[in-house]
């Protein structure tokens, strides 16, 4: 099957790739890694999704440079494989720092990881999101300050709620997170 992540059928290497990560050998980890250096984004996508399931830290460093490719897909996938290296401070700052990336679905999937990772280390750049272009990430920043339950983000919450015009979903969540925080401080 190792061999198969060579082969000149692009989806034969897909399948091999998608296969390894099922079968869960470890011995396939190399070779895993060497096909995130693919020109293909789906076959770096199935490698780097399959060499999540290992939770080898030998993949960090690789998963990482992932992050600097400029397909966000690319970095969403690289984003999640990272999480299952949540315990890693390391991972951690990497994936707070891209609640700034360029690409909105890469913010997004940061957001959602900072959340479920409880990573209060996110706060400051969850309240700077709060004024994001797009208005999806600021109703998850907002979801996210609620869920972290830090009173820091109450005042700059309170601001986001009085912006001028301000789409109903992002108003909605902003209060809904201002209420969650109010009755955590109140107790």
């Amino acid at each position: 099957l190792i061999a198969l992540l060579k082969d000149e059928n692009t989806e034969v290497r897909r399948c091999a790739a998608v296969s390894l990560g099922e079968i869960g050998d470890k011995q396939a980890v190399p070779h895993l890694l060497k096909s995130l250096n693919a020109a293909d984004g789906g076959m770096i996508i199935d490698s780097a999704n399959s060499i999540a399931k290992f939770k080898d830290e030998t993949s960090i460093p690789a998963l990482k440079k992932l992050l600097a490719d400029g397909r966000p897909v690319i970095r969403i996938t690289a984003l999640k494989s990272l999480t299952v290296f949540s315990n890693k401070p390391e991972v951690q700052s990497i994936i707070v720092e891209r609640l700034n990336d360029e690409a909105e679905g890469v913010r997004l999937t940061a957001i959602q990881s900072v959340t479920s990772m409880k990573l209060k280390s996110a706060v400051a750049n969850l309240i700077k999101n709060l004024n994001d272009v797009n208005p999806t990430v600021r109703t998850e920043s907002a979801k996210a300050l609620g869920e972290l339950v830090d009173k820091s983000a109450i005042e700059p919450l309170k601001k986001a709620v009085m912006v001028e015009n301000e789409n109903t979903e992002v108003v909605g969540a902003v209060k809904h997170a201002i209420e969650k925080l109010e009755r955590r401080k109140n107790k």
